[in-house]
Formats: C-alpha cells, structure tokens, sequence
C-alpha cells in the first residue's frame, strides 16, 4: 500500500474540495441564489437534491 507521504497530497485536495461543496450547500440553503441562463434570462427553479 502506499504511504501516507505519498497519498497526502491528493487527501488534502479531496478534504479541500468536501469543504467547499459543504460551504456552498449552506450558502445555497441560508441565501435567496438566483440561476440565470447565458443569455441573462431567471432559470426554472430545479427540485432540491436530497
């Protein structure tokens, strides 16, 4: 198995990236998040992911 010098890098990238996806789900729960197309034209609210 590898080491944990070795796999270390990637760990801190994958914990990185879980903190985010968990900031901005809060964000999105707390705050009014307007979705807007290209175009500049309000998207159809999506059903929430459960």
């Amino acid at each position: 198995p590898p080491t944990f010098e070795a796999l270390k890098p990637r760990l801190v990238q994958e914990a990185g990236q879980g903190v985010a996806v968990a900031v901005m789900n809060r964000l999105v729960e707390t705050a009014k998040v307007e979705r807007f197309a290209l175009d500049g034209s309000p998207m159809k609210s999506a059903p929430k992911a459960k």
